[in-house]
């Protein structure tokens, strides 16, 4: 028979073997938990846009910095402008730092401009960083006979769009509101390369793309198919110097405050997220990683190669940008809604 003392003891080795398997994972390190795992980077948009060229980039380097040195791969999720792959990221994605999503530029403030269809918060997001700021602009074809926003006035112009709550959107509907513009947007294109094809094939009059996916098509420009009307953004492009930046146009106080709600889209250009509830210490490995990634040589060069830009900004500046944004007043946020969507 057990006595009283020697059962308690044998119940203290059971609790204590049972616990073992918990303790030994909660102290496993990122490099046990990344060995032989793959990470998935979610892209919000099709293949032929700059999103897909930066997260191929950043998928073919990132994993040899992160400590395990686990696979990465990419899977492309378009749809609504960003909007599919971001709930997917936030609501359904493992929260174990396998996956890791591209946001798409419009994150923070579609999520006050549509809350409706933006079910989450873009503060609980955890950012690695951006590989590069970007500004957008908008061209036209030539033979619409477009080339000055005072023609914008007169002239019909449709523009291809991703879908609701993106800047291929957003940027149309704003600047028909504040300027008196005559752009409709088209949506249903998945994504840069196929908005700027049906502009090509004389499908759309115009689009809006980052500049660095115009940069990767300068024969649109310099065969004169194309004419650059407006740059959005911080300040106007210094490759265009003579194309006026969108805030230029606009006078009153309330209409600048509006624009300036948008700034967020560049800086958040092509950076790399994890969804909420990620190990702390696994989402730090993956911030060192990318810190790391924006200066590596390899990476640089073969930015370089693929006329890519690198303009990287940290993942703490994005925390606070990201904060600012969501914190924005609302009355300006209610303004904007009233502008772009008659809310």
């Amino acid at each position: 028979m057990i006595g009283p003392r020697r059962l308690g003891l044998t119940a203290m080795l059971v609790l204590a073997a049972l616990a073992r398997p918990a303790a030994l994972a909660i102290a496993e390190t990122a490099a046990e938990f990344y060995g032989g795992k793959t990470i998935t980077i979610v892209v919000p948009f099709g293949a032929g846009g700059t999103s897909q060229d930066y997260a191929l980039l950043m998928s073919r380097n990132l994993g040899r910095l992160i400590p395990g040195h686990p696979t990465v791969i990419l899977q492309s999720m378009p749809g609504a402008g960003g909007l599919r792959a971001t709930l997917y990221a936030y609501n359904l994605a493992p929260k174990d730092g396998t996956t890791i999503l591209l946001p798409p530029d419009s994150i923070a403030v579609s999520q006050l401009i549509t809350p409706d269809e933006a079910k989450y918060d873009t503060t609980k997001f955890s950012w690695l960083g951006t590989a590069a700021q970007t500004r957008s602009v908008l061209a036209v074809r030539s033979d619409r006979g477009v080339r000055t926003v005072d023609d914008l006035r007169r002239i019909e112009v449709f523009v291809g769009s991703s879908g609701s709550g993106s800047q291929t959107d957003m940027y149309p509907a704003l600047t028909d509101a504040l300027l008196g513009t005559r752009l409709k947007v088209v949506k249903g294109y998945e994504g840069s390369g196929t908005s700027t094809l049906a502009v090509e094939s004389g499908e759309l009059h115009g689009t809006v793309n980052t500049w660095g996916y115009w940069q990767r098509r300068p024969e649109l420009f310099t065969s004169g198919l194309l004419i650059p009307i407006l740059t959005y953004g911080l300040g106007r492009q210094p490759e265009l110097p003579d194309v006026p930046n969108f805030i230029e146009f606009v006078d009153s106080e309330e209409g600048r405050q509006m624009v300036k709600f948008f700034t967020s889209f560049g800086p958040i250009g092509r950076g790399l997220a994890l969804p909420p509830g990620v190990p702390a210490d696994r989402a730090a490995a993956l911030k060192r990683a990318f810190a790391q990634l924006v200066t590596d040589q390899a990476f640089l060069d073969q930015a370089r190669a693929a006329g890519l830009s690198i303009d990287p900004v940290s993942g703490d500046e994005i925390d606070r940008l990201v904060a600012e944004v969501v914190a924005t007043p609302p009355a300006v946020v209610a303004r904007v809604q009233a502008l772009l969507y008659g809310k």
